[in-house]
């Protein structure tokens, strides 16, 4: 995601499929949020605790994007203007969307694709709106 950011291009190979069980995320009463940092890191840094969460039975926090800048905002230092947070909030949404039908079974070719377009859509809205 990171690189995809950055306008790098990116190749990914599908060897996790078959190999990676995909797990609930455990809940707990005192949920952890999250407030992603208005900054590429942040934004990756929260598809990695979504992925764990999935991928290792970790905590998934909830997601506070109050952070981020609105939408038509100029963005200093990385140049071009912010899409705001909803590209992202679709992210988490779509990759959710994509994981919760496989929790107790192992990742699929077809769910690594999937998210690897997802991320790539996202990255792609960010340069759009630049």
């Amino acid at each position: 995601m990171d690189a995809s950011m950055l306008g790098v291009g990116v190749g990914f190979d599908t060897l996790a499929a078959g190999n990676v069980f995909v797990q609930s995320p455990t809940s707990s009463p005192t949920s952890t949020t999250f407030v992603v940092p208005d900054s590429r890191e942040g934004w990756v840094q929260s598809l990695s605790l979504l992925l764990n969460a999935y991928f290792h039975g970790r905590s998934l926090p909830v997601f506070d994007y109050s952070m981020i800048r609105q939408a038509g905002l100029p963005i200093r230092g990385f140049g071009g203007i912010s899409a705001g947070s909803d590209v992202l909030v679709q992210l988490h949404q779509d990759v959710v969307q994509c994981l919760d039908p496989l929790i107790g079974s192992t990742l699929t070719v077809t769910a690594v694709v999937d998210i690897m377009n997802l991320i790539g859509r996202c990255a792609l809205k960010l340069k759009v709106e630049i």
